[in-house]
This record gives C-alpha cells, structure tokens and sequence, in this order.
C-alpha cells in the first residue's frame, strides 16, 4: 500500500491504493503509525472491510514490526469494540456487525459473512436475518 498517515479527531487514518482501489482505514484508538514508516495491508479471509496492517515502529534502540487490526471507514459507526471483536472471531460482535453492514449499509453479499460466522457461533438470531435476505434474494429472482 502507498499510504498516507493522518492522525486527528481520536482516530488514526491510513489512506492509499490497495490492489486496484483506493483504500481509506481506521487503526484502533490504542495503535499509532509512524507517517514516513512503510505500511503492508492484507485482508482478513473472508471478513469484507477487516484487514490486518503491518507497519514498522522505531525508537532510540530498534526497528520492529506491529501487526494490528484496521477497517474501512464504512463501518466506524457500529463501534471499534464490536469491531475488534469481530475479527477476532467473537460470535455476538460477528452478529451485530453482519447486521449494521446489512441494515444500515445495505451490503447483503458483506453481511453474509458476519451472520454465518455468528450462527456457527450459535448466535439464533443471525438465522432470522439470513433468512429475510433469502425471502429478498428469491423475491427479486421471481419478478
């Protein structure tokens, strides 16, 4: 990624090109990024907007890589603690977040993701949603 750092309003931002898109995300509230170090990005499998960023942190006495989590701008506003949760794999935080990305930010391919993740934690609830987007998809098809 050829990024640019920007540090402002309680959030650090990271903005540049990730494969062919331009690519603009959030490190959590307790990381900051050196702006001149270099910053690697990878997607988290299967986790549309996560990703894990790689930067470099240096002091008096050494260089060494940080690895933390980061996410798209789109989805600051279902909180960074569901967030963090999320990628790390927490079912409930897997629901809440499959449902924001569904209902406020009307991604059923994106939330898909999240709600399975959350059934397979045995979180019920994601069924029902999962179930509407279903109801959506062969009500669309049929028309």
């Amino acid at each position: 990624m050829s990024s640019k750092v920007h540090a402002g309003g309680g959030r650090t931002l990271v903005i540049g090109d990730f494969h062919d898109e331009f690519l603009e995300v959030y490190i959590p509230e307790n990381e900051s990024v050196d702006p001149g170090s270099p910053v690697l990005v990878r997607e988290q499998a299967e986790k549309p907007d996560l990703f894990e960023i790689t930067f470099l942190r240096s002091d008096r006495f050494r260089t060494q890589s940080r690895k933390t989590i980061a996410y798209r701008i789109r989805i600051a506003g279902v909180g960074e603690d569901i967030i963090l949760k999320a990628a790390q794999g927490d079912p409930a935080a897997n629901n809440t977040l499959g449902q924001f990305i569904l209902w406020h930010l009307d991604d059923p391919a994106a939330a898909r993701r999240y709600l399975e993740r959350a059934i397979e934690g045995g979180i019920a609830d994601a069924l029902i949603d999962l179930a509407v987007m279903e109801l959506f998809r062969r009500g669309t098809r049929s028309r």
